[in-house]
């Protein structure tokens, strides 16, 4: 049987992380999931960030890595602003690299950003989870990987023993296919639902 926690991702408050923080936790939430931006602020000082979650009872379940690159030639930064991502995580105890990529969804879709994204993915997946953190890639709307078929095509090119899927339900409505289907096909890999 599944094992489910509950947390409450921050983008309501946009970049009040500390109104975001104090609310969550008012309202007793044990945990709360970030964007990236809070790596960039406080990298080094993960004991300071910690101690705010604390201070109100919260744990960091996941981060959303929200600027993430599909053209050629991006894939050595993409790489390693994850990595970095993944290193915050495991210092502060969270396991979930929530992987949002290639928004604004380019015009057209060619294979080889599809290409680029599978590489990435699959570079940052293999090591974050000798880190302990599992990579769980985000179909959303208006992004590279947006509608149902974008999903098929990118888990057929990643390994799925290391890349995972980060259910939205709302963007694939949105998108116009069913969340339960994708639910039911990749059940195995589904590592985090928003």
């Amino acid at each position: 049987m599944a094992t489910f926690r509950c947390a409450v991702h921050q983008s309501t408050w946009k970049r009040d992380l500390e109104k975001a923080l104090e609310d969550i936790g008012a309202w007793g939430y044990p945990g709360t999931e970030t964007f990236s931006y809070v790596v960039q602020k406080f990298a080094g000082r993960e004991a300071e960030f910690k101690a705010m979650l604390d201070a109100r009872g919260l744990q960091l379940a996941a981060l959303y890595s929200d600027d993430n690159g599909y053209e050629p030639g991006s894939e050595a930064e993409t790489i390693e602003r994850n990595l970095g991502i993944a290193r915050f995580l495991q210092k502060l105890g969270a396991d979930i690299l929530v992987y949002g990529p290639g928004r604004p969804r380019p015009d057209p879709a060619l294979p080889e950003h599809f290409e680029v994204v599978a590489h990435t993915v699959n570079e940052i997946a293999r090591a974050s989870h000798d880190m302990g953190v599992a990579t769980a890639i985000h179909p959303h709307w208006q992004a590279l990987i947006q509608d149902r078929d974008d999903v098929t095509r990118i888990f057929d090119m990643v390994d799925t023993k290391y890349a995972k899927l980060a259910v939205d339900p709302s963007h694939m409505v949105k998108a116009g296919y069913d969340p339960v289907e994708v639910c039911d096909t990749y059940g195995e890999i589904i590592a985090y639902m928003h």
